[in-house]
């Protein structure tokens, strides 16, 4: 076709004047469906009007009649990742880099997708290229800071976080990987947690409630990890507990890949509205004309979390809950669903619109694996404690709490595992920084990714005791290692991230087991050791506890949820100012 005609349209593109252009291309497409140049064009209208898929099946019309596919592939590599596809994003992303990588988005991309898929030694590095050929760009700091995180390096990645959010201000998911980030590090207090969830959001809104409605309260429950993640594990004791009595209950999905736990989530909520191909204005359109009253967003500042439904003011109640271990800041969230022992009502809390909402019995209820294979007796050989958490999670406090236990108790092991340590950069970079803690590098023993749920279950076999993390505690983990007979050890401290543990345990009647400082951690980590009747018994009576506890009771959850909700609900309606707790 006549390169007048496509640049005709190309200008027409570079106008603004979509629609023009795109039909122009359309019509050299019927002409000539051999006009590479004018598919490409499609393709990118496509991208840039919100039509991903679509414009995958305009680039691929485009391959074979492009002399130099480089830019498509990687176009088509960034669209595949978007869509959740990561196998068909890298296969595209590594044809683009054959050539090189002069492109910093490029790198970006593949970077990211590498991190996503474990190999965090061969996205650092080149996400490392891509600020240095591009130290303005705010995404190649912001990838690069989530896989130092992800590789033990908190300090590091804060610094490229900070850096990135200078960069993008205005870039909300950069500003949220921050917020969730400054968790994990030992050297970030309340109140600098407090300052910048507060910092994030905006002032309060002037509003009042009516009454609360006198029939059962409509709930909904807006997340995006509603797929194989540990958030489920502690949405299904709800749902079934709504389903049982009856409740008016939706969960809205915004889940780009539904897989089998999507499925059975699906089965087992009372209502189910898809919400992932849906504005955040469209969404709330769709909460509001369900009548919901109550919406809980269950990611907070997580990857994919939606937020942005809540600032539409979707539902007369807003809250957050399970997946997020702060506040948002975000003005249109009223409430915090959590409980007295990670927030204590004596605690302080941050100057932010939301306020605590406290279950008694603990803010969670947990369900075990279905598949989880049957506990076995304590190890024979060294006293190993364990770690299953993220490596995120492993602070250099973290690591002193280690090295102490390990001190305590002669001749002991500490099993570290996490999938991050599949990956061989990670798995030597860690060593280094345990070595360089003064951890006994013939005494740590390392592990990646277990190939299924079962198996990773069935490696608590090898544990005496596991050592919680700190000051961002395990949540899942700790289920875990409970329900496999292995008692857990954690200490506490002055934010919620760090007083999850304590609240677990308590749950299950091991209180005794969330202490406060670290002299404690280690004198309960040598009297746990020096106790073998005492984990016997706890290895044999666990699942009996936690099935006996509130921890797995999803009804007491209902309850407490709604006695919770009216209660606070009643006391916004009397007082819009009023601070209920």
């Amino acid at each position: 076709m006549d390169a007048p005609s496509l640049g005709t349209a190309l200008a027409l593109y570079r106008a603004g004047r979509l629609a023009e252009s795109q039909a122009l291309c359309e019509e050299l497409v019927a002409r000539d469906p051999g006009c590479g140049g004018a598919w490409e064009r499609l393709a990118v209208i496509a991208d840039r009007t919100g039509r991903p898929a679509e414009a995958v099946a305009l680039y691929e019309r485009a391959l074979p009649h492009v002399p130099h596919p480089a830019a498509i592939h990687a176009n088509l590599g960034a669209l595949w990742l978007q869509l959740g596809e990561r196998g068909r994003a890298l296969e595209h992303l590594l044809r683009a880099a054959q050539g090189g990588l002069q492109d910093p988005a490029l790198a970006v991309n593949l970077g990211a997708l590498l991190r996503e898929l474990g190999r965090l030694g061969d996205a650092e590095a080149l996400l490392r290229l891509a600020v240095e050929a591009a130290p303005e760009s705010g995404p190649a700091h912001a990838h690069l800071g989530l896989t130092l995180v992800l590789s033990a390096r908190v300090a590091e990645g804060l610094g490229a976080l900070r850096r990135a959010v200078a960069l993008a201000p205005e870039d909300a998911a950069t500003r949220s990987s921050l917020l969730l980030a400054l968790h994990y590090s030992d050297e970030v207090g309340f109140g600098e947690l407090a300052a910048a969830h507060r910092a994030a959001g905006g002032p309060p809104r002037a509003r009042e409630l009516p009454p609360p409605p006198d029939r059962p309260l409509r709930l909904g429950l807006l997340s995006a990890d509603l797929r194989q993640h540990p958030v489920p594990s502690f949405v299904e004791p709800l749902l079934e507990a709504a389903r049982a009595r009856g409740w008016d209950l939706c969960c809205y999905a915004s889940v780009a890949r539904p897989d089998e736990v999507t499925a059975r989530l699906r089965e087992l909520a009372p209502r189910w509205c898809d919400v992932a191909g849906l504005s955040d204005e469209a969404a709330a359109a769709r909460v509001r004309a369900d009548g919901v009253d109550v919406l809980l967003e269950l990611g907070g500042h997580t990857a994919g979390s939606r937020l942005g439904v809540l600032a539409h003011r979707a539902a007369p109640l807003q809250g957050t809950w399970i997946g997020y271990p702060d506040v948002t800041g975000c003005p249109e969230v009223d409430l915090r669903i959590t409980d007295p022992r990670c927030d204590p009502p004596s605690a302080p809390w941050p100057e932010v619109p939301e306020r605590p909402l406290r279950l008694a019995g603990g803010f969670l209820a947990w369900r075990p694996p279905a598949d989880a294979p049957p506990v076995v007796p304590p190890p024979a050989g060294p006293f190993t404690f364990g770690s299953f958490n993220s490596l995120a999670k492993v602070s250099p406090a973290t690591l002193a709490l280690w090295r102490a236990a390990l001190a305590a108790v002669p001749g002991s092991e500490l099993l570290v595992k996490s999938p991050a340590l599949s990956d061989d950069a990670t798995r030597e970079g860690f060593r280094r920084l345990a070595s360089a803690a003064g951890l006994p590098p013939e005494r740590l023993r390392l592990a990646g990714h277990a190939p299924g749920a079962r198996a990773h279950l069935a490696a608590y076999g090898q544990v005496h005791v596991a050592l919680d993390t700190f000051p961002y505690n395990g949540t899942t983990t700790t289920c875990e290692a409970l329900w496999m007979g292995v008692p857990v050890l954690s200490l506490g401290g002055e934010t919620h991230a760090s007083r999850v543990g304590a609240s677990l345990l308590a749950a299950v009647g091991l209180g005794e087991l969330a202490v406060r400082r670290p002299e404690d951690h280690v004198r309960a980590a040598a009297a746990l050791a020096a106790s073998p009747e005492r984990l016997a018994g706890l290895r044999g009576s666990l699942r009996a506890r936690l099935r006996a506890s509130p921890l797995l009771d999803g009804g007491r959850l209902l309850d407490e949820l709604e006695r919770g909700l009216r209660a606070f609900w009643a006391e916004r309606a009397r007082d819009p100012r009023a601070r209920v707790a």
